[in-house]
């Protein structure tokens, strides 16, 4: 959704925008809510109100988003809706189209989750890096420590390991790839 633009002379300057625009591509971001005491991640990919949204397997494709006064306005996969929204740095407060009520907290969008923290269900690139190395797919059953991604970085290599053991969900990093800082590489099951 667009969140608004910086004073500028020119008001439809790409540099005015503060939307998550990019130089040759749309741009994402990550967009961080709890709602009681669970932790949701959406992956937004776009800029101006246009958005394709991913959180693990489902999208949506969103379209014209105007937050405007307390009412949300988009075609989400193509239907539109008008939806109440009040906002502010720490809470969201959505009611649905069926009239359900959310009250969603924000939460930091790069949570760094340490390799030794027990029950993580992700692996989270420590810095920016290259994937010189995939030893699991999404599928597989892993032991708490085994070693799943190799990362190059700053001239070293980092063994990224499970967390805990269980099935991995997926895995969001091919080998030659290069990731950002606090990318989210692999996913647990639940």
């Amino acid at each position: 959704m667009k969140t608004g633009s910086r004073d500028s002379v020119d008001p439809h300057s790409p540099w005015a925008a503060a939307d998550a625009w990019r130089i040759g591509h749309a741009g994402k971001r990550i967009v961080a809510l709890s709602l009681r005491e669970q932790r949701y991640e959406i992956e937004a990919h776009g800029h101006d109100g246009n958005y394709q949204l991913r959180h693990g397997e489902a999208t949506s494709d969103v379209h014209g988003a105007r937050h405007d006064s307390d009412v949300l306005s988009a075609r989400f996969d193509g239907e539109a809706l008008r939806l109440p929204l009040r906002a502010d740095a720490q809470h969201v407060l959505l009611h649905d189209a069926d009239g359900q009520r959310y009250s969603l907290t924000r939460a930091a969008a790069f949570a760094w989750e340490s390799k030794d923290a027990a029950g993580g269900n992700q692996i989270i690139a420590p810095m920016p890096g290259r994937i010189v190395l995939v030893k699991a797919k999404a599928g597989d059953t892993v032991e708490e420590g085994q070693e799943l991604l190799v990362m190059e970085a700053m001239k070293m290599e980092l063994a990224l390991k499970a967390p805990r053991a269980g099935t991995i969900e997926s895995i969001s990093a091919t080998q030659g790839e290069f990731v950002e800082a606090d990318a989210v590489l692999v996913r647990f099951t639940a």
